[in-house]
């Protein structure tokens, strides 16, 4: 051979060897990453023999159990099934070599560290040529988490079962209670007004002495410990007054028996006279009251009375809750409506408080409410006495910043809604469902005060009568003595043509926290409670009838 060939044949081998090389070093890159992927993949990998003992795993698998190397491998990977899923997960392998295929499962296992690991177990046999098993391959996937929220979920929902018959135990319980009550709670209403106003002149007499005398005695004595001990008294004396005066107006709201005598007023004097009443309360607390008018002069034909003490109530109010800053009261004339604005720098009103500033005896800031006297009831009559005029109230707040309160009422009286309730139901006819005799009868006596009313007293007679004729409103009881309640025979009318349209008015003692928002979610459109006044029960079923025709 020549030389020539000699090295073409070193030049094809050293070629060779080069591809050799190449292809050795790309299997080694690829066989790295295979290693790399095997290991930090979110899923266990384990080799068995045929004898259960671990041979192989990737570093995951050595993560869930929280071990190192070298004390998991070589050990029988049953050690770390839990007790109760042992004959579980013999099963399973048996399973895999029988069939020839994967089988998997879910088994509770432990970690090194006791801890307990629920699993989906992936098992695959490899047998030999003489049918014996060669090797057993597990995947592990890690499903704690989802078996801890199932877990959680099925106690929420135990817990929730049990809350809701505790629930619906203790709404049967205090539905006993409020009928045998009724009768009583019913009559101590009626009295209620008549021993107020006794009890009124028993009181007001000796607080004209109370307060004379005191005062007599703030101006003559010459000992200031004597005068400071009188301006107590006096002081006193005025807060009983105030809190008396509010106590009697609230409870003739209540009966209503309050009455409207209208008038023609000065609305800026009637500002100026009052705010002058609380001038020495102002100098006290180093405040200041601002009065301010878009208008020169405002005329209202309005109740003098209830003016007053609207805006009484709410300058008091103002007061009790500034300690620096000022009070703004500020009056215009707009669309024909006398607006009036009560504005402090005071300490505001939380958010979550405003829905329930103007429920009686509640204070506007419970957590400041033990640091200022008052029975919260001067808001809930701002409100009353508004509304009796036929205005509205409204607020706006930030807390630790102040608040204003808003006043809407109109310059002349309008007809009540009551007088024109007669137009609103003019050719209506009304269905009552309801099965005591005493509560049918009053409603249907109310009710046919402005138009026709049929009785039904049970789900039965409501569903006959409502198939056969289409009721232009539905009066529903919610405890009707039976099986079925109102709010299931609610859901059944609601399928009858025509009725998805009907507004449907429940009327029950239920008058619990949370039972209004939970009949409303029922299908049910509006809500009164017992006892009702006649004016509450129209009211509320003109405001329903109103809301489903728009």
């Amino acid at each position: 051979m020549d030389n020539s060939g000699a090295d073409k044949s070193k030049k094809k081998k050293s070629v060779e060897s080069d591809e050799l090389k190449r292809v050795q070093k790309e299997l080694k890159r690829s066989y790295k990453n295979f290693l790399d992927l095997f290991d930090n993949s979110p899923i266990g990998y384990i080799t068995i023999d045929k004898h259960g003992t671990v041979k192989a795993a990737n570093d995951f698998t050595f993560r869930i159990f929280k071990i190192n190397k070298y004390d998991f491998l070589e050990k029988p990977f049953s050690i770390y099934v839990s007790r109760e899923d042992h004959q579980k997960y013999f099963e399973t392998l048996k399973k895999s070599a029988e069939q020839q295929k994967s089988v998997n499962s879910e088994i509770k296992l432990h970690n090194h560290l006791g801890d307990s690991i629920y699993v989906l177990l992936t098992v695959c046999t490899n047998l030999n040529e003489n049918k014996d098993i060669d090797e057993i391959k597990i995947s592990i996937v890690d499903i704690t988490l989802q078996k801890e929220a199932e877990t959680r979920l099925i106690s929420c929902q135990k817990n929730f079962e049990e809350q809701l018959l505790m629930r619906t135990k203790e709404l049967e319980d205090y539905n006993k209670v409020i009928i045998k009550q009724r009768d009583k709670a019913e009559e101590m209403n009626r009295v209620k007004s008549g021993f107020l106003a006794n009890m009124s002149h028993e009181l007001r007499t000796p607080m004209v002495g109370i307060l004379g005398f005191s005062e007599v005695i703030m101006a003559e004595s010459k000992d200031n410990d004597i005068k400071e001990m009188a301006s107590l008294i006096h002081s006193g004396g005025t807060r009983l007054l105030e809190t008396l005066n509010l106590i009697l107006d609230f409870t003739k709201v209540e009966s209503e028996k309050t009455s409207l005598n209208y008038e023609s007023i000065r609305i800026n004097e009637v500002v100026k006279e009052v705010i002058s009443n609380f001038k020495e309360t102002i100098q006290k607390k180093r405040l200041e009251i601002i009065s301010k008018s878009v208008n020169e002069d405002i005329n209202a034909i309005l109740d003098l009375r209830l003016f007053k003490q609207i805006l009484n109530n709410l300058i008091n109010n103002a007061i009790k809750y500034t300690n620096e800053g000022y009070i703004e009261v500020s009056t215009e004339i707009s669309d024909n409506k006398i607006v009036l604005k009560v504005k402090d720098t005071g300490i505001g009103i939380e958010e979550n408080k405003i829905n329930t500033l103007f429920d009686e005896y509640r204070e506007d800031n419970e957590e400041y409410s033990r640091h200022f006297s008052g029975m919260g009831l001067g808001l809930t009559l701002a409100k009353r006495f508004a509304e009796l005029m036929n205005g509205t109230i409204t607020v706006e707040s930030v807390y630790k910043k102040g608040s204003e309160f808003t006043i809407v009422l109109p310059i002349e009286p309008v007809e009540s809604h009551t007088a024109s309730s007669n137009d609103t139901f003019n050719g209506m006819k009304a269905l009552i469902v309801e099965d005591d005799e005493i509560s049918y009868s009053l409603l249907k006596n109310i009710i046919n005060e402005v138009c026709e009313a049929e009785i039904a007293t049970n789900m039965e007679e409501a569903l006959i009568k409502a198939s056969e004729y289409l009721y232009d409103f539905v009066i529903m009881d919610i405890n009707l003595g039976s099986e079925d309640t109102g709010i299931d025979v609610t859901r059944e009318l609601r399928t009858i043509k025509g009725y998805d349209k009907v507004p449907i008015v429940a009327v029950t003692a239920y008058a619990m926290k949370g039972d209004r928002n939970f009949f409303l979610n029922s299908g049910l459109d509006a809500y009164v409670s017992k006892p009702f006044t006649r004016n509450e029960l129209i009211e509320t079923i003109k405001k329903s009838i109103d809301t489903v025709s728009k």
